[in-house]
């Protein structure tokens, strides 16, 4: 009998694990990771899933303001990166409109001098582009559906060029960097901040975060952790789920075998 609880014991928190890894958080993204690219995707607005494999990925449940007539629903990130290019994605669920003022703000403060990069800020459009760091980045908004959700949402795909090579200075203008973001502190890490018109639902990343103060931006490592393999959360909760029942198994064995 003892043998048979143990095995369920064993069944359910796999069960529950894994159902929780599918829940979207609806709490603060105040971290992002980027994993290295080993798949390089096509920046035209489709999600195709194959080529967003190998990247980092997070997601929140976000509720837009009434007015907008956008459900409430959640938002999908996908982070990775090469030598030369970031990749992102934001496959974005409540946005269920196509508008022309469709368009996303990224801010910077790269440097963690605490300041906000204003020579390198985009505003990355539907149909248009305003700040001076979009001379930097390549980016196409889609609308359609993805491996997410079935009916026709907004889907946005950005890449970025960048460098290892060499930091940023806090001042300096695209052209004067031949229009490629220098990334390469020691600390592996860069604070970022995402902003998305109301067009296109709302949202803000991290949600709590304040455009004017980049201290309460995301910061954003571009390198995998060191020495931990990159395993997926469901095989996660598969391998505690079968650790948990073969320790059952075990010590029902050895239970009989002393009787």
């Amino acid at each position: 009998m003892k043998k048979q609880n143990l095995l369920l014991l064993g069944m359910l928190v796999t069960l529950c694990l894994s159902m929780l890894t599918g829940i979207a958080v609806k709490g603060e993204i105040s971290t992002l990771q980027s994993y290295k690219a080993t798949i390089i995707p096509t920046i035209d607005g489709t999600f195709t899933e194959t080529e967003w494999a190998d990247a980092y990925h997070t997601s929140f449940y976000h509720e837009p303001n009434p007015m907008s007539n956008h459900p409430n629903d959640t938002v999908h990130i996908y982070i990775k990166h090469t030598e030369n290019k970031l990749f992102l994605l934001f496959d974005d669920l409540p946005d269920n409109t196509s508008d022309q003022f469709d368009d996303v703000h990224i801010y910077y403060d790269c440097n963690f001098d605490g300041q906000r990069d204003d020579n390198i800020s985009m505003r990355l459009g539907r149909f248009n582009n305003g700040l001076i760091g979009d001379s930097m980045a390549n980016w196409s908004f889609g609308f359609g559906d993805s491996p997410n959700k079935a009916e026709d949402h907004t889907i946005i795909e950005i890449s970025i060029n960048i460098t290892f090579s060499d930091n940023y200075d806090g001042s300096s203008r695209p052209e004067e960097m031949n229009h490629i973001l220098p990334v390469g502190n020691l600390n592996g890490k860069i604070r970022i901040i995402f902003d998305a018109s109301p067009q296109v639902s709302d949202w803000l990343i991290p949600q709590n975060g304040v455009i004017g103060d980049p201290t309460t931006y995301a910061e954003l490592t571009l390198t995998p952790p060191q020495n931990i393999p990159f395993v997926t959360p469901l095989l996660v909760s598969l391998i505690l789920g079968i650790s948990t029942i073969s320790m059952g198994w075990t010590i029902s064995r050895k239970k009989l075998a002393v009787k």
